[in-house]
Formats: C-alpha cells, structure tokens, sequence
C-alpha cells in the first residue's frame, strides 16, 4: 500500500521520496473513513515540508492543506478547516477548492449569508474550463443554504442545476447524492409522489 511504502521511506530519512506516498495513503484513508489515522498523516507530511523547508508557495503545501481541510470537515471540526482554508487562500488563492470549502464551513458555522456570497461570486466567474466539477458543486452548496433558510423553492433549482450539470460527468455514486439532495427538498415541498419517482429512478 502506498501508506506502508511512505512510512517506510520516511523512517529511511528518504523524506522527499515519502511525499507522494504518504499524499495517496492519506487520500486513501479518508476513502475508507479512517479520519483520525489521516490526520496523524496529514500532520507528518507538514513536519516533512517544513523539514524540506519548501515555500508555502509550493503546490505540495496546497495539497496537504487539502487533506487536512478535509479531514477537519469530515469530522465536524469546522472552525478548523475554516483557518486552513485561509491560510492557504493566502498562498494559492487561486485555487477554487479552498474557496468552496471555506464557503461550505462558514456555513456550517451559522455565517449562511457569508457562504452564499462566496459560492456566488465563484459561479459568476466560472469559466467553461471550470464548469465541471465547481459549477456543480457551488449549486449543491447554494441548495444547502437554501435549505438552512427554509427556501425550498430555491434549495430545488439549486439541487436540480447541481445534477443537470454534472450528467454524463460525475461517478454513478456522485449522482446518487444529488438525487437524494433534490429528493430531501421535494419531501420538504410535501411533493411525495415526485421524491418516491425519483428515489425509485
């Protein structure tokens, strides 16, 4: 496994050469919802970089501060995946994921206003390069706002938008979810008929 191959290099002193294992293993773990475990990895990877002394410029920095946003989210720790999400906005900021999750925890914190402003301003500068996945993602994000605010009309445009962009792109599973977004809202719109065609379907 690529984890057993990166801790086996680092524990070698081959520091570098343990980066991209250990970047998969991680990635890997959280696959298999083992978040505790990545976390433990997530924060050797950063030891290694700062050993490495690499600048926070550099892409390696981007995806550990990935990882480790992602683990926070995963496991409810929004407050922190919020501070990384800063952080590296303030050295990639560029990089369109960190935008999303840190709209996403901002809601997560109550800051729904906030987060809707900064899905917003992601879709109106979306090119057509970057419509799949982020357009997808920042109309899914829009539905949950939605939804916190009791809007259900537009918890369902948002929803349906998410899944007509992402047909013929996403994995079966990822449709799947969207599915169950939009049929949450139908339910919430007493709409029954149609969210038992569409969990049916």
């Amino acid at each position: 496994r690529a984890l057993y191959l990166g801790v086996h290099l680092h524990a070698a002193g081959e520091h570098r050469q343990s980066i991209e294992p250990l970047l998969l293993g991680c990635r890997e773990l959280l696959d298999d919802g083992r978040f505790a475990e990545a976390q433990r990895y997530v924060a050797l990877l950063e030891e290694v970089l700062l050993g490495l002394v690499l600048p926070y410029e550099d892409r390696l920095w981007c995806e550990v501060w990935w990882l480790r946003s992602e683990t926070e989210s995963r496991t409810g720790h929004f407050e922190g995946a919020r501070a990384t999400c800063v952080l590296a906005l303030q050295w990639h900021a560029n990089d369109r994921r960190f935008r999303y999750r840190l709209a996403l925890s901002i809601s997560y914190l109550g800051g729904v206003d906030e987060s809707s402003a900064i899905l917003q301003g992601l879709i109106d500068t979306c090119s057509e390069a970057d419509a799949y996945p982020d357009l997808p993602m920042c109309y899914r994000g829009l539905g949950v706002n939605c939804q916190v605010r009791a809007d259900h009309e537009g918890a369902l445009l948002n929803a349906r938008a998410a899944r007509t962009l992402s047909e013929g792109k996403a994995a079966p599973p990822d449709l799947a979810q969207m599915d169950i977004q939009i049929g949450a809202v139908l339910l919430g719109l007493h709409r029954l008929d149609e969210a038992e065609a569409l969990m049916r379907s």
